[in-house]
C-alpha cells in the first residue's frame, strides 16, 4: 500500500504540468485562420509547391505560398516562417493586401506557436490594422481573437479581454455562431486565470450551451474539461468529476488521444483528492501510457 501511495504522489506530481497546459491548449486550439484562397487543407505539399514554381502572377504565388507556410507548420515550423516571409514581402511589393494580411495572420500563428510573442503580437496587429480599414468585420474578429490570445500568452489579461470582447461582439453582431463560442470559452479562461471564478463558471457554460446547440463535440469536450478544472481549483470535487467524466465520455468516442491523456490525469487527480486511489492510479497510468504514444 505505501508503493502503491508513493507511486500515486509521484504521477499526481507529474501530471499537475498537464493540468495547467489544458487551458493553455484550449485556447491555442481556437486560433482561428482567415480562409486562403488556394485551401491547403485538400493539397498535397508538393501540389502546393508546383503552384509556387509556375505561378504566373505574383499575387497567384503569394496564394500558393501562404497555403505552403501553413501546410509546414507542424512538420517544418522554420520552413513555414520562411515561406511566411516570402509571401509577405511579394504582396507587400505588389500593395496585395488580402495577401498581406493572410501572411502577417499566418506569421502571427506561427511565431505565437513557436512562443515568439513579440513577433506574433507584431504580425497580428498589423492584420489587424488592415482588416479594421478594409471593413471585413469577419477578419476582424479572427484577428481580435489571435491579439486576444498572444496577450493571454504573456498573461496581460486585462489586454487578452480587450480584444476577446471585440472579436465577441462582432460575431454576436454578424450571427456567427462559432465565433461567439469560440471567444466565449476564451473570455472563460481569462477569467479562470484571474481567478474570477463565478465569471469563468458563467462564460465557460454560455459556451458550452452554444457548441451544444451546434453540435461541435471537439470544442464541448474541451468547455466539460475546462469546467471541471475550474471545479478542481474550487476544491469541488464532485461537480469537477461531473464534468471530467462527460468530457471523457467525448473524447473517447471522438478518438482524441491527447486529449484523452490530459482528461485521464485531471480525472486521476480529482480521484486521489477524494482518496479513491484504485480509480487514480488507473486513470494515471492510462494516461501515462497514452502520452507515450
Amino acid at each position: 500500500m505505501v508503493q502503491l501511495g508513493l507511486l500515486i504522489f509521484l504521477i499526481y506530481i507529474w501530471f499537475e504540468q498537464p493540468v495547467r497546459i489544458f487551458f493553455k491548449y484550449f485556447l491555442l486550439c481556437f486560433i482561428c485562420h482567415n480562409s486562403y484562397f488556394v485551401s491547403a487543407k485538400d493539397r498535397s505539399i508538393d501540389s502546393l509547391t508546383a503552384g509556387v514554381k509556375n505561378s504566373k502572377h505574383d499575387t497567384t504565388k503569394v496564394k500558393y505560398l501562404n497555403a505552403l507556410s501553413y501546410k509546414f507548420l507542424d512538420t517544418k515550423p522554420d520552413t513555414a516562417i520562411i515561406m511566411g516571409k516570402e509571401a509577405l514581402a511579394l504582396a507587400t511589393k505588389n500593395n496585395f493586401l488580402k495577401g498581406i494580411t493572410n501572411a502577417n495572420n499566418n506569421l502571427g500563428v506561427f511565431y505565437t506557436v513557436m512562443g515568439n510573442y513579440p513577433l506574433a503580437l507584431q504580425h497580428h496587429l498589423n492584420a489587424y490594422k488592415i482588416r479594421v480599414k478594409v471593413g471585413n468585420k469577419k477578419t476582424i474578429a479572427v484577428s481580435a481573437g489571435n491579439i486576444g490570445a498572444v496577450y493571454y500568452e504573456q498573461k496581460l489579461y486585462d489586454k487578452a479581454l480587450e480584444y476577446f470582447l471585440i472579436g465577441l461582439n462582432i460575431d454576436e453582431e454578424l450571427g456567427n455562431k462559432e465565433g461567439v463560442a469560440r471567444h466565449l470559452g476564451n473570455i472563460s479562461t481569462i477569467y479562470k486565470s484571474k481567478k474570477n471564478y463565478p465569471d469563468a463558471i458563467k462564460y465557460c457554460e454560455k459556451a458550452m450551451q452554444m457548441n451544444k446547440e451546434l453540435n461541435n463535440k471537439k470544442s464541448l469536450a474541451k468547455n466539460f474539461g475546462n469546467l471541471g478544472i475550474i471545479y478542481m481549483d474550487l476544491k469541488n470535487d464532485d461537480k469537477a468529476l461531473e464534468y471530467l467524466l462527460q468530457e471523457n465520455k467525448i473524447v473517447e468516442e471522438l478518438g482524441n488521444t491527447r486529449g484523452l491523456s490530459t482528461n485521464l490525469s485531471n480525472l486521476g487527480q480529482t480521484y486521489f483528492n477524494k482518496q479513491l486511489f484504485k480509480r487514480a492510479e488507473d486513470c494515471y497510468l492510462r494516461s501515462l501510457e497514452l502520452a507515450k504514444e
